[in-house]
């Protein structure tokens, strides 16, 4: 090939790639081309909203384990785990006389559920922090929102139906229920505490070995004697999260 034909080539060549550049620059200018949601300090409603729950989550079944399933206990054994870690351990069972104690919370799971929807409810929406995207420039229309938990014997599901759409332009994000799943047996350990509850109402005392063998070392329980009281520490084998609750009865 003559040098005269090398030249042409290369030129039409670089027409060629200029003209490709020209038209992709003149798309994207006139949004044939949608460039991804993807903005420096902007994150996703899913991803900003589960962040919430996990964090809102966590803090209620912290607290709940802590105080025999209660948020707000009102009534209570203080229970000391150092000079620094005392909890208001919730009675479960309670009474003041030389008769079997009476179970407070007969319903104990569904009792935890409505704590765990109760507390979401209460502070999820102070945690959504809308800002994110409104200060890079998207509008915001939050709807109505509820929480749905549900308690199982290996984990806790946390449900929120939201409807939240963010708009900029022609992009639009709308997304309308949420989940996050704790890997926490409030199940398992919402039934040992209705089996304690139970043998202390019908027996008058709990005995933790035998109970244990029969579940096949599933569970891991304390007892402790505080006074007239009993406090129990019921965690799955070899688990660090801990339940707590109260029992007073057969007063002396």
């Amino acid at each position: 090939m003559s040098k005269r034909g090398q030249v042409s080539v290369f030129i039409i060549l670089g027409i060629l790639v200029l003209g490709i550049i020209g038209i992709l620059y003149y798309a994207i200018s006139k949004d044939y081309i949608k460039t991804p949601f993807v903005s420096t300090g902007t994150v996703s409603v899913r991803d900003s909203v589960e962040n919430c729950i996990a964090e809102i989550g966590n803090e209620a079944i912290d607290t709940l384990g802590k105080q025999g399933g209660d948020i707000n206990p009102n009534l209570y054994q203080t229970w000391c785990i150092n000079s620094e870690e005392c909890y208001k351990v919730s009675y479960l069972c309670y009474t003041e006389d030389t008769i079997p104690c009476v179970n407070r919370r007969p319903f104990l799971a569904q009792h935890i559920e409505r704590e765990i929807e109760n507390y979401v409810d209460e502070n999820l929406a102070d945690c959504v922090d809308i800002g994110l995207w409104e200060d890079s420039g998207y509008s915001v229309n939050l709807g109505e929102y509820k929480s749905k938990a549900s308690i199982g014997m290996k984990d806790t599901l946390i449900v929120v139906d939201w409807p939240i759409t963010i708009r900029k332009g022609d992009f639009v994000e709308r997304e309308e229920r949420f989940s996050y799943e704790f890997n926490i047996p409030l199940g398992l350990l919402s039934e040992v505490a209705y089996d304690i509850v139970d043998s202390e109402i019908t027996a008058g005392d709990f005995w933790v070995v035998p109970y244990v063998e029969s579940k096949h070392g599933a569970v891991e329980i304390e007892k402790h004697r505080p006074g007239n009281s009993k406090v129990y520490a019921l965690n799955a084998f070899q688990d660090s999260y801990k339940f707590y609750f109260a029992v007073q009865g057969w007063v002396i």
